[in-house]
């Protein structure tokens, strides 16, 4: 269909805490790879992370590997959905906002991994 209609997409991978299939981004993962790898390069991959997960002990580290995965696989950019500044917050009561330091070695690492 996309070749037909002469027409290229971007999927991308999204966290919902209320949704069991949206949950975590393993399964997404999957069918989005599979879907990317079927499309014959009219889909591209957008990947994200789990902001509800800024608080455990192994955030940054385990993001960085993910998105890396992600982007040695053919990923071409990250999104940050909006429950960062509008749902997720700290333990102070504060909202999580996408320029909290928690991010920062994330921010990084995406700045200075090559794509293909």
């Amino acid at each position: 269909m996309l070749q037909r209609l002469n027409m290229r997409v971007l999927d991308l991978l999204y966290i919902d805490d209320n949704n069991p299939y949206l949950k975590t981004t393993e399964r997404q993962r999957t069918d989005l790879r599979t879907f990317v790898a079927m499309s014959a390069g009219d889909a591209q991959m957008c990947t994200t992370f789990d902001q509800f997960q800024f608080h455990t002990r192994d955030f940054s580290n385990s993001v960085i590997t993910e998105l890396n995965q992600d982007f040695a696989g053919g990923a071409v950019a990250v999104k940050i959905w909006k429950k960062l500044g509008m749902e997720i917050k700290k333990s102070s009561g504060q909202y999580l906002m996408p320029d909290d330091p928690s991010f920062e070695p994330l921010y990084q690492d995406i700045a200075h991994t090559p794509r293909p």
